[in-house]
Formats: structure tokens, C-alpha cells, sequence
């Protein structure tokens, strides 16, 4: 035995990072390069022998190992602040940190996360494609600020990595290929005083390093099913389909019985192999569930749960935000946005996608977008490519073109921010992705959320990019592919910008151009294509809970049509998690105060929800006794025309859900959102729209609109209607109960 475990140490430190040998009653394990081998009856000399044929292949394959860790001192490698120069005994890591190798590896402080500093390797020679390496730790959404592993080349920091999920351990990668030849050093960068970095075995590779287990199928089904379980374990899968990218993603999983099913919808893959592999080193709860399925358990109650927004759009299942590539073309109107279809954690960004011919009734569709390896898919626009600038055209069916960010810090191999491209020549069934991805190279921080236009008087599409902070950058093309960067803008926002013209009062000889950001702030200026010249200060119309809006590009009769991301979400044990606002039409008016501000209002189509209504023309006296109209209703269209006149105090309850107009301040309420109107008249008009899990507010016509997600009482199905002090007059009340969206679902 002593021999054998000699042996292993030559194993461990010469030749292999993930090899093992294990013997038990005759019974031996081989463990080599996420290879399982299990003989029951072979001789221990057989056993030797294979495991000495692998050490061969492994030679062959050359990897090149920076560090183990299995050592003191850490020779060569220099500290700063308080991390200290010495490996940590795996025997005293937390009982549920398991997959890291040998005995000891580097740890910034999992019990003392208030260290900070930095430990760096001795210099190296770059000399293979991938530096790999197995990681935990807080995985910090800033990690390139002040938690993460760095590659540093001439004292530049060229590559990073942020920790993995804690305390599941995985492996990482980052690509060093374009840096073949080069002198560098390996850096562990913890300078978080709430976050920590446990790493072992860091070492160079030609092949990507990937978990103990695989999965093969030839797909015969429509459907690849994932066993949730919320709170568990958030593992990493890698999914290689014959003829497609590689998609990456992460599924929360555990033993047991699943809380519910995630699905792959795989219609585009009949006939193909597909692998489904890890990046964990040790067997993954759940693995054996993982199936093949021509139907998604609990299917027939999508859009029938209790908690389902009826008007709102949601995903079937799993976790959205921002939209995306907002496009309508051929009667379709295509709404794409952020989404994670295995869960409700908001993990690697998927492109969603569902189309609607009247922006109430939505089908969704496979993804139009998935993460790969050069990133989680984050946001971005998309438009109609009418003149066939990027050549991808082939038949009569004019060109959807989508642009969106490569999100690489949350893949693996890891890297910076940069944009991309895909087409789809069928009118959003299918979309591949550009060949010559990325089209926009790394600029800064998290550049990203790249939206395009086509400008008319300078014949030249025109892309929007956040930058970082506050600067945005615009830049032009002639073929969608290449870009040249012509202006800078620096405004209170950040993320998501948009750029859109309108008639100022509907004056067509009278145009404004609108460069909006994630937070809902905009400025108003003019345009040439290529400088945009702001006029005044930022402003603002919508509030509460709305962020990142886009507009459709392409919208029908020169429409403006913006949807918002509802960014909170009132329930706790949904298997669907957040919505999409309404769609609002917007407009651009002289405000009461003189200046162009942009007009907020729900969309025509909404109103073909309208069924049973309750209507009052004629002017009531409202008193400290509430009016409660005789009518009831759980989706509700509200229609107010108030008279309020000086140390009056109006008060709507709807469905249990207080707003209050106060004319002294002019403001209106709701929760914690107090906003002051423009229109400072005793006539105010409000329209209010209640679905199960939100409420929205548009004041004045939209001057005003005020966006928030809630959950609404089962059981308070009415409205009433208070006067303090002055007293108030209805002078015109509407309304609608509206049927559900997904009626026929």
C-alpha cells in the first residue's frame, strides 16, 4: 500500500490535477481527467497498469501546472494587506465545500471575509489556450472591481474571473490564447471586505476543464427536462447541440423530488446529438433525472396559476427582466427580453422570445438567444434590416438583426463585455448567430445594451452603448457589422439606452429626439446621426418600480411604443418570477410648465380586454363617507375625472390599494412614491390599471406614470372614493373589468 500511495503522489504533483485511485476490498476506482473507471475483478497489477497509460496520455497532453497548493511555503508567490503567504487544509474548510483536490488550497477568508489583498503567483510563460482552475466563493456581481482571479501581463490586468456559487466548487477558465508566448502572473484579488475567494489547482491547458459526469442523447422528444429544487445546489451545465453554439446555463438542484420542472425546448433539434456535461468535479445532485420528455410536468396549469398577471406578460417559467430587441415586422410584434428558463434565480441571461399581432395576446417561442462562451446574452435592440445592409438576406423575407452583449464574466471561459450580433431570415423563428462575433471589441467597464436605429436624413444605422457611470457612447455603420464611434453623452443614468424621434404636439414639421437610459431618465435634444445635442436637463415620466423601457423599432404608423420591466416581485414560491409592464404609447407635448416633456398612455389594444363596465357622467359630491360603486371586478380599468379644488385631499381605494391626490402639494401617492404633477388645476384625470400582481397609475394623460408591482388582495374586488377637507366632485367615472389575456391558454 505504501507503494501505491508513493505512486499517487507522483500522480498528483508530476503529471495529473484530477486523478485519483481508490481501493476498497479488491474493489478500485480509477478517477482520470473526468473519466470514471470501475473494476470489480482485475488484478491491482492491471489496475497499475492502466492508471500508468493515462499518466502517458496526460503527459502527452502536457499540461503545465501554476499551482497546487499542496505545499509550504507557497514559493515564489508575494502577498499584500493581510492575506498571508500559506495554503489552508481542506480538513478545516466547511463540510459542504467539497470537490477541490489534495490537501490544501488558497483561501483569502471564508471565516474572515474582512481580509483584503492580493496573492501573485511567480512569473510564467503563457503557453497554452487555458489557465483552469477550481473555485468557490462569494460570487459578487462587481467581481472585476474587488473579488476575482486575474491574469496580469506587464502589470495590466488582461483577464478575470469571479468565485463560482458557494459553496459549490467548479471549474473555471479563462481563455489566454491570444496572449500565447507572453510573461505573466496569476493574480487572486480580494479587496471586498464581505467576499472571499477559495481557488486550487490552477493550471495550463489546451482543453477546457469540465466536470466528473455527462449526459448523451439523441434527441427524439420535444422536450429536456431539468428537476428544479429552490435553494439547492446551482450547478453549471454546459450544452453542446450537433449543428449549434454550446449553450451554458444553471440549474438549481438537489435530491429528492423536484419543486418543479425546467424545460429545453429542443423542436429546432429533432434527430441531433446533444451533450450535457458540468463544470463540477463530484457527482451532481439530480443528474439521473434529467430526461427527455414530449411534455413538461404541470404544463396545463401555465398561465392558470393563482399568481399569473393576466395582462402582464411572464414567461411560462423561470426568471426575466429587461426587454430586448423589441421589433415589429410583418404584422408581428416581437418581444424579446432577458430570461432565465431553467429557474427563478437571475443567472446566465437567455434572449426570451414571444410575438403578439395586437400586443395583448402573446405565444412564446423557443429562446432567440443563448449563453455560450463568449458570454451570458445581456441586453440589447434589434431592427429590420429593410435595405439588406449586412448582406445575411436570401430570399423575399426581409432580415431581423439583434445586437446584445456578451456578458463574459458570467461564463466560462470568462472574459470582458463585448457586443454582438445574430439574424434570423424567417422573421424571428430561428436565429443564428454572426460568425465575426464580437462586432464591438472591450472599451470600458461593463459596456454593454447596445440599441440601433436607422437615421432617415443621414442614411447610416446609429447604435447606442452604455459605457460606464454615466457616459453612453453612440456610433455609426453602414453594414451592422462594423462601427465607428462618433459621439459621447454624459447623463444621470446608466445601462439600457434608447434613442427615438417624435413630432413635438403631433407637428410633423416640428421633430425632438429622445436618448433615454435604464433608470427612465431622458434628455431631449436634436440629432444629425451622428452628435446629439442635448437641450435642457434630464427629466423624467415614468417612476416606481420601471426599468431599462425600450421601444419597438419598426413600429407600424409611426407609433412609439415603449415596455418596461417591472423590476420587483410581490410573490415568494412561483415557478415564474417578474413581468413586463404594459406596453405604453409615448408622445411628446409642451407640459404645463413650457417645456417638451414626453407623455406616457396604455396602448389602444389594451381595451379590447373590456367587458363589464360601470360608467358616471354626471358630477357627485364626495365626502369623508366613502362612495363605493355598485361593481366588482379582480382586473380592473379605472377611469377617473376629479375635481379637487384647495385643501382638498382625494382618496381611491382600489381593490383595497390607497392613491391620494393632495391639490395643495399637487401631488399624487401611492406606497412610498409621492410625485408632484405638472397640471396644477383643479381638474385631474387619472387612469389606473390593476392586475394581480401590479398597479399602474397615468396621471393627466400620461404626464405622469407611475409603475409598481404588488400583490393585490384576493378578496377586495371594489373601489371607493374619499374626500377630506375641501370637498371633491366626481365629475366623470369608468370602470372596466377586463378578461385575461391568457384566456385561451
Amino acid at each position: 500500500m505504501e507503494k501505491i500511495m508513493v505512486f499517487l503522489e507522483a500522480f498528483k504533483y508530476g503529471l495529473s490535477i484530477n486523478g485519483t485511485l481508490e481501493i476498497s476490498e479488491w474493489k478500485y476506482r480509477v478517477v482520470f481527467n473526468n473519466m470514471i473507471i470501475i473494476s470489480r475483478s482485475s488484478s491491482l497489477f492491471f489496475v497499475l497498469t492502466l492508471v500508468l497509460i493515462l499518466l502517458c496520455s496526460c503527459s502527452r497532453n502536457n499540461k503545465s501546472l501554476i499551482a497546487d497548493f499542496e505545499k509550504e511555503p507557497m514559493e515564489g508567490w508575494k502577498s499584500t494587506e493581510d492575506l498571508k503567504l500559506n495554503s489552508y487544509s481542506i480538513e478545516i474548510l466547511p463540510p459542504e465545500v467539497i470537490g477541490f483536490k489534495g490537501f490544501g488550497v488558497l483561501n483569502t477568508g471564508h471565516d474572515q471575509p474582512e481580509k483584503i489583498g492580493t496573492l501573485t503567483s511567480p512569473e510564467f510563460i503563457i503557453s497554452k489556450k487555458y489557465i483552469n482552475f477550481l473555485i468557490t466563493g462569494n460570487n459578487h456581481y462587481n467581481a472585476e472591481k474587488d473579488c476575482n482571479v486575474r491574469i496580469v501581463i506587464d502589470g495590466k490586468v488582461v483577464k478575470y474571473a469571479p468565485p463560482t456559487r458557494y459553496p459549490l466548487v467548479e471549474w473555471g477558465t479563462m481563455d489566454v490564447s491570444e496572449f500565447l508566448g507572453k510573461s505573466a502572473r496569476f493574480e487572486v484579488f480580494d479587496k471586498s471586505d464581505k467576499h472571499f475567494i477559495i481557488i486550487d489547482q490552477i493550471y495550463q491547458s489546451d482543453e477546457l476543464a469540465l466536470g466528473a459526469e455527462e449526459l448523451s442523447f439523441k434527441v427524439d422528444k420535444k422536450y429536456l427536462l431539468f428537476p428544479v429544487t429552490k435553494g439547492g445546489a446551482k450547478y453549471r451545465f454546459r450544452l453542446d447541440k450537433e449543428g449549434d453554439l454550446t449553450e451554458q446555463f444553471v440549474v438549481e438542484m438537489g435530491n429528492g423530488e423536484p419543486d418543479y420542472w425546467s424545460f429545453k425546448d429542443l423542436s429546432n433539434f429533432q434527430g441531433k446529438e446533444i451533450k450535457l456535461k458540468t463544470y463540477c468535479p463530484i457527482s451532481v445532485n439530480g443528474l439521473d433525472k434529467i430526461h427527455l420528455s414530449d411534455v413538461v410536468p404541470g404544463e396545463n396549469q401555465f398561465y392558470k396559476e393563482k399568481e399569473r398577471p393576466q395582462f402582464h406578460f411572464t414567461s411560462k417559467t423561470g426568471f426575466l427582466n429587461d426587454p430586448n430587441g423589441l421589433v415589429y415586422n410583418d404584422g408581428v410584434w416581437h418581444l424579446m427580453y432577458q430570461h432565465n428558463p431553467y429557474g427563478v434565480i437571475g443567472s446566465l441571461k437567455h434572449w426570451g422570445h414571444a410575438v403578439s399581432t395586437d400586443l395583448v395576446h402573446w405565444t412564446e417561442k423557443p429562446s432567440s438567444l443563448v449563453p455560450d462562451d463568449l458570454g451570458s446574452n445581456h441586453s440589447g435592440g434589434a431592427v429590420v434590416d429593410f435595405n439588406n445592409s449586412a448582406g445575411f438576406q436570401t430570399g423575399d423575407v426581409q432580415t431581423l438583426v439583434a445586437f446584445w452583449t456578451s456578458a463574459g464574466h458570467f461564463s466560462t471561459p470568462s472574459s470582458h463585455f463585448r457586443q454582438c450580433l445574430s439574424y434570423s431570415i424567417n422573421n424571428g423563428e430561428t436565429w443564428k448567430k454572426f460568425e465575426g462575433n464580437p462586432i464591438i471589441d472591450f472599451i470600458a467597464g461593463r459596456n454593454r445594451d447596445p440599441n440601433v436605429i436607422w437615421h432617415e436624413k443621414a442614411e447610416t444605422w446609429v447604435m447606442s452603448l452604455f459605457i460606464d457611470n454615466n457616459e453612453y457612447a453612440i456610433f455609426n455603420s453602414n453594414n451592422l457589422k462594423d462601427w465607428t464611434l462618433t459621439d459621447r453623452i454624459i447623463m444621470p443614468a446608466s445601462e439600457c439606452p434608447d434613442m427615438f424621434q417624435l413630432n413635438l404636439d403631433g407637428n410633423q414639421e416640428n421633430t425632438k429626439w429622445i436618448f433615454w437610459g435604464g433608470n427612465g431618465n431622458y434628455v431631449v435634444g436634436d440629432f444629425d446621426g451622428k452628435k446629439f445635442n442635448v437641450e435642457g436637463e434630464a427629466q423624467r415620466t415614468h417612476f416606481g418600480d420601471y426599468y431599462a423601457a425600450m421601444t419597438y423599432s419598426n413600429a407600424p404608423d409611426n407609433r412609439v411604443v415603449q415596455t418596461g420591466w417591472l423590476n420587483k416581485w410581490p410573490f415568494q414560491n412561483t415557478n415564474f418570477k417578474m413581468q413586463m409592464s404594459i406596453p405604453n404609447e409615448i408622445t411628446l407635448r409642451i407640459s404645463p410648465n413650457g417645456n417638451p416633456i414626453l407623455y406616457s398612455y396604455p396602448v389602444k389594444e389594451l381595451e379590447s380586454l373590456r367587458s363589464e363596465s360601470f360608467l358616471h357622467n354626471k358630477d357627485m359630491l364626495l365626502t369623508q363617507k366613502p362612495f363605493v360603486p355598485n361593481f366588482k371586478a379582480e382586473l380592473m380599468d379605472l377611469n377617473v375625472l376629479a375635481e379637487v379644488k384647495k385643501d382638498g385631499v382625494l382618496k381611491m381605494k382600489v381593490r383595497g390599494e390607497e392613491i391620494v391626490y393632495n391639490r395643495n402639494d399637487n401631488t399624487i401617492s401611492y406606497k412610498k412614491e409621492k410625485i408632484k404633477l405638472l397640471t396644477n388645476t383643479d381638474i385631474q384625470e387619472f387612469r389606473v390599471l390593476v392586475d394581480r400582481a401590479s398597479i399602474e397609475i397615468f396621471c393627466n394623460g400620461g404626464e405622469k406614470a407611475l409603475f409598481f408591482p404588488t400583490a393585490i388582495s384576493k378578496d377586495n374586488k371594489t373601489v371607493e372614493f374619499i374626500s377630506e377637507g375641501t370637498k371633491s366632485k366626481l365629475k366623470k367615472l369608468e370602470i372596466y373589468s377586463l378578461n385575461s389575456s391568457w384566456a385561451s391558454k
